[in-house]
């Protein structure tokens, strides 16, 4: 399985599996929304330069109730945060970032566009 999800408190399996799901969007989505390592454009869209992360309901992109799910919250500026944190939505962009960069060829994540 995924070993940055795994990371999760054992005791927690429904993160694991927000976190999970939420991994398995970007990785799916390469080339729509995941671009180096980057899966911001999951989330935003084409709402990216418009406030995703500032106005509720602007974010369109392909995993957008992935992103809310592994949030926990609807709230925008809530996603935000959790982009760099320990939630689960946070160690989905962590892992996806970490293969991307470090280990694209070895963990089969592509890396450029």
């Amino acid at each position: 399985m995924l070993a940055g999800v795994w990371l999760l408190r054992v005791d927690d399996e429904a993160d694991r599996i927000l976190c999970y799901k939420l991994y398995e969007c970007f990785y799916n989505n390469f080339g729509v929304c995941a671009f180096e390592g980057d899966p911001t454009l999951c989330y935003c869209g084409s709402s990216l330069a418009s406030g995703c992360f500032s106005i509720p309901g602007a974010a369109d992109g392909t995993c957008v109730a992935q992103f809310e799910a592994a949030a926990k919250s609807t709230d925008p500026s809530v996603i935000h945060d959790h982009f760099v944190d320990d939630s689960p939505s946070g160690r989905a962009v962590d892992l996806y970032n970490c293969r991307a960069y470090f280990c694209s060829a070895e963990c089969n994540v592509p890396f450029g566009n």
